[in-house]
């Protein structure tokens, strides 16, 4: 009998998957004795069922195993940023750059106004900058420009000003002060200096399909790769990409109302500190006391309108000169409250979904964390290709009929020595 009985425990005790019925019905009969319930036997199914759901053990699953290319990436993936960080890590050498401004200091106002950086990234990447700073002696000053996603990598973008970094001078084809204006480094990861991409100088053209507005597409994460669509973009992705930036830049970046002046006509995003600035407290930001900081990109791609003249000195009566507008945009103007509104003391742009500004440092601290796609009210339609050139109207052509005349054969005239 006791030989059964064991048997019948031992059955009752079989592990399924972390549990088994001996110890179900042992918790369930308890749970009875506790309680006790009116109707025990109709409440049986259900405590049953309590006891199931309180006690689920999800054990080791049946799927595939986690060996494999998965596994080996993630491990990879893993040492690859305990390498990084641990090459980001400040040492006795270290030296903090005066041309870097932090992320971390500004991080809880940044996260007030709903920018999504975490203390990790943010420490990250003031190590980071500080490596670039420190490796490329020609950069003056460096800030952190935000992130732009995309579809295998995203873009995490530094903006700054280095000598040598824009065309030598205007042309029809690029502007020195205009799009150009300031140099920006892109990577897809946060890591020391050799990490960061700094991207090319941009034409005239290049900008003006991104102000159109005709091309719209989202980013791979590949600087080298094509741009593809319609129109036809003369470039890669990182030509693209700065190209971009500057578009937002021109459409977004704010500044106090008084901080700067624009004395350069020439040169419109030159501006210098205003006499009154050092007395200047900016400690809470409003529409009605900021101001644009980049002169606006005009449809073809520049700030400052270019006309073709000829030896003459006097302009020339061509197609460009004709489809080109002159109606510049320039810097510190008004903001269209608009295409603006207010949150938890930061400004967000309607137009371009993801860019904040917020006040710190007696200063206005823009930041665009998105996809790099501007915001349009009605669906996007895209540009369709010229028609077909028709094709040749041969229906009238018909061969010339032969000449059946005999040639004329001309005789040679003699020369004055009568030689033939």
């Amino acid at each position: 009998m006791s030989s059964d009985f064991s048997d019948a425990k031992a059955y009752l005790q079989q592990d399924g998957s972390g549990a088994n019925l001996y110890n179900h019905i042992s918790e369930v009969i308890l749970k009875l004795i506790t309680e006790k319930p009116e109707n025990p036997l109709e409440m049986f199914e259900h405590l049953s069922s309590v006891v199931q759901r309180s006690s689920f053990n999800a054990g080791k699953g049946v799927g595939s195993s986690t060996d494999g290319e998965a596994k080996d990436k993630a491990d990879s993936q893993k040492k690859n940023w305990v390498e990084t960080s641990d090459s980001l890590y400040p040492t006795e050498d270290s030296t903090e750059s005066e041309s870097v401004t932090k992320i971390v200091p500004q991080l809880h106002l940044l996260r007030n106004a709903g920018v999504g950086i975490s203390s990790t990234d943010a420490f990250r990447l003031d190590q980071s900058m500080n490596k670039l700073a420190e490796a490329d002696e020609s950069i003056t000053s460096l800030r952190y420009w935000g992130k732009i996603k995309g579809i295998s990598n995203d873009y995490h973008i530094l903006e700054g000003d280095a000598d040598g970094s824009s065309p030598e001078e205007t042309t029809k084809e690029a502007e020195q002060k205009g799009p150009n204006y300031k140099t920006y480094w892109a990577s897809t990861r946060i890591g020391e200096a050799s990490s960061w991409t700094k991207l090319p100088s941009v034409t005239s053209n290049q900008v003006a399909i991104v102000v159109s507005g005709n091309l719209r597409r989202f980013f791979t994460g590949d600087l080298s790769a094509q741009v593809s669509g319609h129109p036809v973009y003369a470039g890669n992705e990182a030509s693209f990409l700065r190209a971009t930036i500057a578009v937002i830049d021109s459409q977004t970046a704010l500044a106090p109302q008084g901080k700067y002046t624009s004395e350069d006509e020439e040169s419109p995003n030159t501006l210098s500190l205003d006499e009154g600035a050092d007395e200047l407290e900016y400690k809470s930001i409003e529409l009605s006391t900021v101001t644009h900081l980049r002169a606006g990109i005009g449809q073809k791609g520049r700030v400052k309108t270019w006309v073709d003249k000829g030896d003459d000195g006097e302009d020339l009566d061509n197609e460009y000169n004709q489809s080109n507008p002159s109606d510049d945009i320039p810097a510190l103007r008004d903001v269209d409250e608009e295409q603006w509104s207010a949150s938890n003391g930061g400004l967000k742009s309607k137009e371009w979904p993801g860019f904040t500004a917020i006040a710190a440092n007696n200063d206005v601290t823009n930041i665009y964390i998105g996809w790099g796609v501007k915001s349009t009210k009605t669906a996007h339609t895209p540009v369709f290709p010229l028609d077909i050139a028709a094709e040749f109207d041969d229906a009238d052509i018909r061969e010339e009929a032969d000449n059946l005349d005999a040639p004329v054969v001309e005789n040679d005239e003699e020369n004055d020595n009568g030689e033939d």
